[in-house]
Formats: structure tokens, sequence, C-alpha cells
């Protein structure tokens, strides 16, 4: 994504920082366990900041299919915007199984989705989080109907284009073993919205800043002290950053290889 570049002209620094952690996590490691979703990460010039412009903020969007159907740029996030541990896990579907037991997942299923310049977009939701997410995207703009068991959002392309909806695929448990399983989510605090390649980049730091910073909390975490209600969606996070990171990124790669005009057009504006 930036074929004359290389590790010179890399901006210094992570991008990223923790934010309060120490405010967070100064009490007895039972008491610090039950706050890990509250641990936050802001955006920061350096490294992470490269990556989100040269990657676009892009997701790249499968409709019932394994190949790539179509992109969703966002706007990047501005520098100093706050995301927690928690924001990260409740929009990130592979964790599902885990994180529903400790809070409410903020996304839920599509059934349908198309999208055209002259009729806008439509969105057909389905399954327990139907009505919450459709709701909040109502909050954004978009019309909200009831369709049988769907949720419909529906708007027209000039509100999708200032309030885009925020997708997330579950790569680790796909359909038919192939298909990443397509979900709408509900943007971030503020209205940042990050691609699903940038979600998952965030939360590898903030496991790795965990481990490295906080060694008592994270032994009484892995070794079941009290509080440790969020270790089964920890442990699968490590799992899905190791597995799905390598996957988005070859994934991006491929697409712009197979779109060379999407790569010349040059990165995105900061």
């Amino acid at each position: 994504m930036k074929p004359k570049g290389g590790e010179e002209g890399l901006t210094a620094g992570h991008g990223l920082e923790t934010s309060g952690w120490r405010n967070v996590m100064n009490g007895s490691a039972s008491e610090d366990l039950k706050k890990l979703g509250d641990l936050k990460i802001i955006r920061r010039s350096g490294l992470f900041s490269d990556f989100l412009v040269h990657v676009r903020n892009a997701t790249l969007l499968h409709q019932n299919s394994a190949a790539v159907d179509r992109h969703c740029e966002y706007d990047k996030p501005d520098l100093g915007v706050e995301i927690s541990l928690g924001d990260l896990f409740s929009r990130t579907p592979d964790l599902w199984s885990d994180y529903t037991s400790v809070s409410e997942p903020q996304y839920a299923n599509v059934s349908k989705f198309s999208y055209s310049v002259e009729k806008g977009l439509e969105v057909k939701l389905i399954g327990d989080r139907a009505s919450a997410i459709a709701y909040a995207y109502g909050e954004l703009g978009y019309a909200v109907a009831e369709d049988g068991e769907h949720r419909s959002v529906t708007c027209e392309s000039s509100t999708a284009l200032m309030e885009p909806p925020m997708f997330v695929h579950a790569y680790v448990q796909k359909m038919f073993g192939a298909i990443p399983n397509l979900r709408l989510a509900v943007p971030f605090r503020g209205g940042a919205r990050f691609s699903q390649l940038c979600i998952t980049y965030i939360m590898s730091y903030g496991l790795g800043m965990l481990v490295r910073y906080y060694p008592t909390q994270w032994i009484a975490l892995i070794n079941g002290g009290e509080g440790d209600l969020l270790w089964p969606t920890v442990n699968r996070a490590q799992q899905y950053v190791e597995s799905v990171f390598p996957e988005l990124v070859a994934e991006h790669v491929a697409f712009a290889i197979h779109n060379p005009e999407w790569v010349a057009k040059g990165p995105a504006k900061e």
C-alpha cells in the first residue's frame, strides 16, 4: 500500500498509547480484573496512524461469498480518540460466545445488504441484537422498519456517506467454513469508525500492553483468580488476533493487487 516506502519512512512511535491505565489498575488484582474492559487506548501520531492512512481504514466486505464483493472506507478518527478494550471486544463477532456472558455485543447479523447511489442503502438485520442495533442506526438518521423476524435499516446514499454503516465479519466461525459472516456494528463513541483490520491491530496492542506492564494482574487472570470474568474473552481474543490478523492482511494485499487503480489513487489523507 506504500510501494515507495521502507522502514526509514515510518513515523516514530506506536501511534497508540494507553490512557489512564494506572488510574484503573490501582487496587487489588481481583478488583483490577473486573475493570479490564474499561482500559482505554488513545490514538496518537506514529506507526498505527501510518497504517491507518495507507490501508485507508477500509473494511473489505463479503456478501455471502468467500470473495471480496466491495469495500467500505471510513474517515480517519481524530488523533486523541479513545477506545476501550470493552469497545473492541463488543465489536468483534468471533468473541460472541464468550463476551455475551459479560456484556451485550454491539453488532447484529446481516441477512441482506444492498447499496446503490440511486436507491441508497438497505441492511436487513436478524437475531437477538437486531432491534438494538437498528435503533442505534435510527439515531444516526436511518429509517427503521420491522419485517417479520427482521429489522430493516435504510437511508439515502447521502446519509450513508455522512454516517456510513460500520461492518465487521466473523472470520473464525465462517459460513460453510469459507465465507466470513457479515455483521453491522454500532460506531464507537463520538462516531469514530475503524475497519476490522484496524480494530484487530488495536486489540493486539492492548493485549500486549496488558501482558507487558501488568504482569501481576495477567498472572491472576490466566490462573483463574477472583474477578476473572473476562478471561474467556481475553483468551479468545488472543487466538483471534493470531489467526485473523494475518488473514486480514493477506486479503487486503490481494485486493490491492487485483485493484491497482485503488492503490494508484494514493493513500487517504490524515
